[in-house]
């Protein structure tokens, strides 16, 4: 999953979203420097139940947005099946993606 987006008006913030979809590990680069949302699950063996996560954080130096990305896993093989995630921008939708 690849979601490339350009913020803000006085200040231009390029943020990239990215999920490597075999670990599941899930950062987003902001003007070009990473930040983990979240770590690979390490669950031995545990099956996972949640399928909606949402991630909240802030992007920009002086002008700052506030960033939703809400994730939605398939019900069966969801592991293997694509995702869909909503980029949200000071709440308002920019960008939907379906995809691994």
């Amino acid at each position: 999953m690849n979601l490339s987006v350009t913020l803000g008006e006085t200040e231009t913030t390029h943020l990239i979203v990215q999920r490597n979809w075999i670990t599941g590990h899930l950062f987003y680069v902001e003007n070009g420097e990473m930040r983990n949302l979240k770590k690979p699950t390490r669950s031995g063996g545990n099956v996972l139940i949640k399928r909606n996560d949402t991630f909240d954080f802030v992007v920009g130096i002086n002008e700052k947005h506030h960033i939703r990305l809400e994730r939605i896993r398939p019900m069966i093989f969801g592991g293997i099946r694509p995702h869909c995630y909503d980029l949200y921008v000071n709440d308002v939708l920019v960008k939907r993606y379906r995809g691994f």
